[in-house]
């Protein structure tokens, strides 16, 4: 199987599982943490997609200082320059919902960059275990056909799922808790997040 065609398959995969992880209803499969409607009045003041981003971005710079020095997260794939994520975007909670100021989540994949090809299937344990050690909560999954996941929701509701797609290739998904779609304001991710 050429490279292209490995980066090909890895990147169909990271848009299904972004995108179920934004849709999915199974509370064991989602990612996505879904406030209840009084949850999402006392909160105070509600998210916004800015700081969703933001929270995002910590919350994964925090995943790479507990990871090895090398491994950093990128949109572009550094072997296939037609292999890029874009800076992520804002998707309804509630798939009936609609209008501006339905409920939104925000969700963005990277390649994970720096891990030899050979131990991918390896690195997933290494992820739980840094996610694990900052009082994450990691579910292990082992996918569908060669794919294998490890899971994690945040104390503050924010679901990262690390995907190894079984021909040396991982990605890394991130979605935030809902926020009101009133605040969206179609920034996007940094294009890297390096080790701290």
């Amino acid at each position: 199987m050429t490279l292209r065609t490995r980066i090909g398959a890895a990147v169909v995969a990271a848009a299904v599982v972004t995108t179920l992880a934004a849709c999915s209803s199974d509370p064991g499969d989602a990612v996505v943490a879904q406030p209840t409607t009084q949850e999402r009045v006392t909160m105070s003041p509600p998210l916004t997609e800015r700081e969703a981003r933001a929270a995002i971005e910590d919350h994964l710079s925090g995943t790479l200082a507990a990871l090895p020095r090398q491994i950093s997260f990128s949109l572009q794939n550094p072997f296939a320059a037609h292999a890029k994520f874009t800076g992520g975007g804002s998707v309804p909670c509630d798939e009936a919902a609609s209008g501006p100021d339905a409920d939104l989540t925000f969700s963005v994949t990277y390649w994970v960059i720096g891990v030899p090809e050979s131990e991918t299937g390896r690195y997933l344990d290494v992820f739980r275990a840094a996610w694990q050690q900052q009082g994450w909560n990691p579910l292990a999954n082992a996918g569908d056909g060669p794919e294998r996941r490890v899971r994690a929701r945040t104390p503050d509701g924010y679901g990262f799922t690390v995907t190894d797609n079984g021909q040396g290739i991982l990605t890394i998904a991130a979605s935030s808790p809902c926020f009101p779609g009133g605040t969206r304001d179609g920034g996007s991710m940094p294009a890297d997040i390096t080790n701290p």
